[in-house]
This record gives C-alpha cells, structure tokens and sequence, in this order.
C-alpha cells in the first residue's frame, strides 16, 4: 500500500511540477511579447503604475490596496530577474508542493540531498522498489530560455535548455 501511495505522490508531483512548468512558459512567453512592445522595463512598470492610480482614482479603491499591489508587482519582478532569489523562489514552491502532496515522509523524498559526485540536488524522490532517486533542481533555466527566444533558429541554445531541463 506504501508503494502505491509513493506512485500516486510521484505522479501528482509530476503533474503539478508539469503545470507549473507550462503556467511559467505562458507567463513568460507574455512577458517576453509585452517587452517587444515597450522600449524598456521602466517604462512598462510605471505605466502600470500610471493604470493602477488610474483606477484607484475612478473605482474609489484605497491607495493603500494599489500600492500593495505595486509593492508586489516590484517584489515578484525581484525576484524573477535575480537567479539567486528566483532559485530561492524555486525551491520554497518546491518544498510546499512535495510537503503537500507526500508529508514529511523521508521515504518518499528529501530535499538538499547530497549526491555521490559532490553535488546537491535541492530535492530526491526515491524511487519504489529500489535505491534509486530522481533529483529535481528547482530553478528555472531562464537564461538558456531566453537565448532561444532571441535566437530561436540556433540549435546549441535548445541543447542547453534541454540540459538544464
């Protein structure tokens, strides 16, 4: 039954890893087609900052709400050029998703676990049935990615990306 229930936890997580996954090729691919459109970043936040004032102003919504939510915006857009505090970012979503769906069950998996080579994979699921392990590294290669989408006809970025993958 202990077995069945680590395959249900492995197939859930993969599942769940897939969407947030495809969820962050989406957002991103929006992301990237937003700053096509505008000359720089600067320029895109603070006409969404113009946008919000604007509708705290015509909704009657209190500036406190608006600018938490440009506090916010801020922070994510932190954290999502920074590829420490992204792989941070990464690896909290990571441990919240594997607790939720499998517990604190070092059966199942474990995280910063400690390979033979040196290395260290921020999480393991170990494997039913054997002593196997599949290591998951919870950053997303953005930086590969967007050299696809600035060379997409250049195959050795596709190689990378697939590496990091």
């Amino acid at each position: 039954m202990e077995i069945v229930l680590s395959i249900i936890c492995i197939v859930l997580l993969v599942v769940v890893i897939y969407l947030l996954y495809t969820t962050q090729m989406k957002l991103h691919e929006k992301m990237v087609q937003t700053e096509a459109n505008s000359s720089s970043l600067d320029r895109q936040y603070n006409s969404i900052i113009t946008m919000l004032n604007d509708a705290s102003t015509s909704l009657g919504r209190s500036d406190t709400k608006i600018n938490q939510m440009i506090n916010d915006m801020h922070d994510i857009n932190v954290i999502m050029t920074n590829t420490k505090k992204r792989g941070t970012f990464g690896e909290y979503q990571l441990y919240h998703i594997l607790s939720l769906y499998c517990g604190d069950n070092s059966h199942i998996f474990e995280s910063q676990y400690h390979l033979s080579n040196g290395k260290i994979g921020d999480a393991a699921l170990h494997l039913p049935g054997n002593t196997k392990v599949l290591i998951i590294d919870s950053k997303f290669p953005m930086e590969n990615y967007l050299k696809i989408v600035d060379n997409p006809k250049d195959a050795s970025y596709h190689n990378e990306f697939k590496k990091n993958v």
